[in-house]
């Protein structure tokens, strides 16, 4: 596709006559006559009717749809211009990150909503996974972020980014009378009657801490997702524990309160793949992330 021919079409038109739009052009006009005859055989159609002694041309119908048709083919390859030098400035593209599960809603509220604030052209694949998944995603080109809270392997293959925390909490609903914390933070033993559904991956964190503690947690249920166990909370079945970010919203028919102890501080693993350059648009991401930490 020859797009200067349209665009050479698209400045007759508009112009009014073949001497003004070769001056536009700065063009001979004999020759941008030869190359709209050209055109006009090409498709086999009179895009324009000229009249010897008379400057101004008269344009087809032919001519009008043709002319339509250009401006359109036209802003379309201004427009993918103006994107692939956004897509190369790293303002737009398709970020693709495997999380753990747990993690995903603090990932969206805190960096992956205000980051398509800034960038709005940006798409995202946010995909919650287990940890040994991630990994296989990074290996495999399915995403080019993971972040877990737990260790993943092989550890040598990827490059760890940093490390940031979630604290451990209990959600339980207000309209639970069977369940009264007075204060922010609930003491481990505070849990041990109470029927627990908790997020599979903070499972194995959980219980031991239980076993240094030598406390006996009543887990009812076990759930792969942060609305499972909002779900167990609003049905006021007891509490739900799972990972918690400080800006965390849950509702207001929703009480939560952190867990003491550094034992249930919960390590967040960004990582990529060792020696392989990003997009840019992961690249802004990162930077975006690093900043507001």
């Amino acid at each position: 596709m020859d797009l200067e021919i349209y665009k050479k079409f698209i400045a007759v038109v508009e112009s009014g006559s073949l001497t003004e739009a070769a001056h536009r052009l700065h063009l001979a006009q004999p020759a941008l006559s030869i190359q709209i005859k050209n055109l006009q055989e090409k498709y086999n159609a009179q895009l324009i009717k000229t009249k010897p002694g008379i400057r101004h041309l008269e344009i087809t119908e032919a001519g009008r749809i043709f002319y339509e048709k250009a401006k359109y083919i036209c802003s379309l390859e201004e427009n993918l211009s103006r994107e692939m030098l956004s897509l190369n400035n790293g303002r737009c593209g398709i970020l693709r990150i495997s999380a753990s599960p747990s993690l995903c809603v603090g990932i969206m509220q805190k960096y992956l909503l205000p980051f398509i604030a800034e960038h709005p052209n940006t798409n995202f694949e946010l995909q919650e996974v287990s940890s040994h998944a991630q990994a296989e995603h990074l290996l495999h080109g399915i995403s080019e972020i993971a972040v877990s809270n737990a260790p993943v392997s092989p550890m040598q293959s990827f490059t760890i980014l940093n490390l940031s925390r979630n604290f451990l909490g209990a959600v339980y609903s207000k309209s639970d009378r069977r369940i009264r914390f007075t204060q922010d933070e609930v003491q481990l033993e505070q849990l041990q009657k109470i029927p627990i559904c908790i997020m599979r991956d903070c499972l194995d964190d959980f219980l031991k801490a239980c076993q240094q503690m030598l406390v006996i947690p009543r887990i009812t249920g076990i759930c792969t997702s942060r609305l499972s166990c909002l779900c167990w909370a609003r049905a006021q079945k007891g509490i739900g524990i799972l990972p918690m970010n400080a800006y965390d919203d849950f509702g207001d028919d929703i009480k939560y309160v952190k867990i003491s102890g550094e034992q249930f501080l919960m390590e967040k693993i960004w990582f990529i793949m060792k020696n392989q350059k990003l997009s840019k648009i992961a690249e802004s991401f990162i930077k975006f992330c690093r900043k507001s930490n």
